[in-house]
Order: C-alpha cells, then structure tokens, then sequence
C-alpha cells in the first residue's frame, strides 16, 4: 500500500529531463515577451543583454534535449543486451534440459 503513494525518486535523468523543461519554459517565454512586450523598445545594449540571456536558455535546453537522448539510447543498449543474455541463459539451459539421457 505504501508503494503507491510514494513520491518519485530524483534520479539524474529526472533531474535532466526537468531542468530541460525549466530551460525551455523560460526561452518560450522570453521569445513572447521579446515578440510581443516591452522589450521591442529597448535600448541597443540591453537588447543584445535580452536576446543572448534568450539565446542561453535555448541552447541550455537544447543541450539537454541532446543529453536526455544520449542517457535514453545508453539504457536502451543496456537494457536489450540484459535481455539478449538471457535469452542466450534461457536458451541453453532449455538445450540441457532436452540432452539429458532417459532412464530406462
């Protein structure tokens, strides 16, 4: 019973995937805000300060988009060669069975 009601853990794939929708929440929102709000009038400096913090969180989320797609792949390998060996286990252990001589 008290399995189902525990919360997740925070495993560093979590905490990737997170910071990832952090990084683009943030980006989005300050693409609207520099299509559509105030920061069309600002002064040249502050436009260049505006659109590279913009700029920042979009390759932050864009890295991480590409390090939750290395960490998925790399348990994707792990996971089919644990599924591949024991097939192979399962395989010769059924091939022993079948061996065996009969009594007679």
């Amino acid at each position: 019973m008290g399995e189902a009601s525990e919360r997740p853990r925070w495993t560093p794939r979590r905490v990737v995937r997170w910071a990832g929708v952090a990084a683009i929440v943030t980006a989005l929102f300050l693409a609207v805000l520099g299509a559509y709000g105030p920061p069309r009038d600002l002064a040249p400096k502050a436009f260049w300060v505006y659109w590279t913090i913009f700029f920042f969180f979009l390759m932050c989320a864009i890295g991480l988009a590409m390090i939750d797609a290395t960490i998925t792949i790399m348990k994707f390998r792990r996971e089919h060669a644990d599924l591949r060996r024991m097939a192979r286990e399962s395989a010769r252990d059924h091939g022993k069975s079948k061996t065996k001589p009969r009594d007679q």
